[in-house]
C-alpha cells in the first residue's frame, strides 16, 4: 500500500472518529452493527426459523419477518447489544426497534397461525417479557409508551385487536423499516 493511500485512510479514520465524538448517537439508518454480532444474530435467527418452520411447514413473508425480528431482538437485548439512535429516535436491538416490533408482532400474531407452533408461542411470550423489562429500565424518550402498553396487555391476555371503523378488517399495521441496513445486513451486497 502506498504511503499516500495510507495517509488518506488515516485522514478518513480520524474524520470518522471526530464525527462520532461530536455526535455519539448515530442516525438509525447509518448505524452498522459489528460483524461478529451480525454473524451471531444471523445464526440464532436461522436456528429459530428452522425449528419453527418444521412445526408450521409453510411460513409467509410476514411470518418470517416476525420470527427474524423476535429472535434477533431477544438475543440482542439479552446480550446488551443495543444502540441508541436518532432520526428516528429510539433503541435498536438486533437491527430492530423492539417496542415497535412488539406492536407489529402482536397484531400479526393474533391474525396468523404462528402460535400453533409451541416453540413460537414460548418465544413470543419471552420476547414480550424481555421487551417490557428492557423498556422498564429505559429512558422514556427512547420508546413509544403505547407499544409497551400493548405488550403488557398481550402478556396479561387482555389485548383486543382493534377493528377499523365501519368494517371488520383490522386497523392497518404500523409500517416497519424494510431497509436491510436496519436489520444489520450488508445492504450493498444483499444475500438471497
Amino acid at each position: 500500500m502506498s504511503t499516500e493511500h495510507q495517509r488518506k485512510l488515516n485522514r478518513e479514520r480520524q474524520q470518522k472518529f471526530r464525527d462520532k465524538k461530536s455526535n455519539p448517537i448515530p442516525n438509525a439508518w447509518d448505524y452498522e452493527m459489528p460483524a461478529a454480532r451480525v454473524r451471531e444474530l444471523d445464526a440464532y435467527a436461522k436456528e429459530v426459523s428452522e425449528k419453527i418452520g418444521l412445526e408450521l411447514e409453510a411460513l409467509g413473508n410476514n411470518d418470517k419477518y416476525i420470527l427474524d425480528g423476535v429472535a434477533r431482538s431477544i438475543l440482542a437485548i439479552e446480550k446488551n447489544w443495543t444502540q441508541l439512535v436518532q432520526n428516528p429516535q429510539g433503541i435498536l436491538a438486533g437491527g430492530y426497534f423492539p417496542d415497535a416490533l412488539a406492536s407489529h408482532a402482536i397484531k400479526h400474531v393474533l391474525k396468523s397461525r404462528l402460535q400453533e407452533s409451541p416453540s413460537f408461542a414460548e418465544l413470543y411470550r419471552r420476547f414480550l417479557q424481555v421487551v417490557v423489562r428492557f423498556f422498564d429500565k429505559t429512558d422514556e424518550r427512547y420508546l413509544t409508551p403505547e407499544y409497551i402498553v400493548e405488550a403488557n396487555q398481550e402478556l396479561a391476555g387482555v389485548y383486543v385487536l382493534q377493528e377499523s371503523p365501519g368494517g371488520s378488517s383490522p386497523v392497518a399495521e404500523p409500517r416497519m423499516p424494510t431497509d436491510p441496513r436496519m436489520l444489520g445486513l450488508d445492504w450493498k451486497n444483499p444475500q438471497p
